[in-house]
């Protein structure tokens, strides 16, 4: 089997893509991109975003409105991330292929390092019902909201839900048989947390990371170093 290491790369200023994102599916760029002085003047619930919120929850009636995920009971909320995105579906959208290609594949164990309430974790135990999801999410808040949406999509007996992923609790996740894909988004911890010494299942583990240059603009090139005589690396 030919190990993927599938590498996307964190743009600064991520609220202002999704939100581009959000624009863009409603034909009306000024939607998400209200001025500060603005939202000064109006009420926030005649504030665009709120509207649209409203709209997206009364649309999908509490689930994922589209991509890959589509149908999954969602909360009211999110963490470490906007809740609009992932509500119509249109979150990190250039992965939507990605993860479509990946269901297709016979995991048994999904790992998610950086978890935050759950879009990875439990979307891909909607996709993979024989598949079992180990997360890592280091704020309790997160931890419990992926159990509240573990639990309204009926996933919580195959969703195990642990703290700050470190070395040695990932290595313990990963089988050494391989069958298992990695999703991560670890704010920069790539660097200490890719790391074949310290986890060699990794060389048998199909990787989607988010890549996190600007904290430290040598990581992407010491990651691919590490990986390129054991992965087909893809950007």
């Amino acid at each position: 089997m030919i190990w993927q290491l599938l590498i996307f790369l964190t743009i600064r200023r991520e609220k202002r893509r999704q939100q581009a994102v959000l624009a863009t599916s409603f034909k009306s760029p000024w939607i998400p991109l209200m001025p500060k002085w603005l939202k000064q003047v109006i009420p926030y619930r005649f504030w665009p975003s709120t509207l649209l919120r409203h709209w997206l929850e009364k649309r999908g009636q509490g689930r994922v409105l589209s991509g890959p995920f589509t149908g999954m009971r969602y909360l009211n909320t999110s963490i470490g991330s906007q809740y609009e995105p992932k509500l119509l579906g249109t979150y990190e959208l250039e992965l939507s292929p990605i993860i479509t290609e990946l269901a297709k594949l016979p995991f048994q164990i999904v790992v998610d390092a950086g978890a935050a309430e759950g879009y990875y974790a439990v979307g891909m135990a909607t996709l993979l019902p024989a598949c079992r999801i180990i997360s890592f999410e280091s704020s309790p808040k997160g931890q419990a909201l992926q159990a509240q949406m573990a639990s309204l999509n009926g996933v919580t007996e195959r969703l195990t839900i642990n703290g700050l992923c470190t070395p040695e609790s990932l290595s313990a996740a990963l089988p050494q048989t391989g069958n298992a894909l990695l999703i991560m988004d670890v704010e920069g911890a790539e660097r200490e947390l890719l790391n074949l010494t310290a986890t060699p299942a990794l060389r048998q583990t199909h990787i989607l990371v988010e890549m996190h240059d600007f904290l430290d603009p040598n990581l992407q090139n010491l990651i691919r170093q590490r990986f390129e005589n054991s992965h087909q690396i893809r950007l």
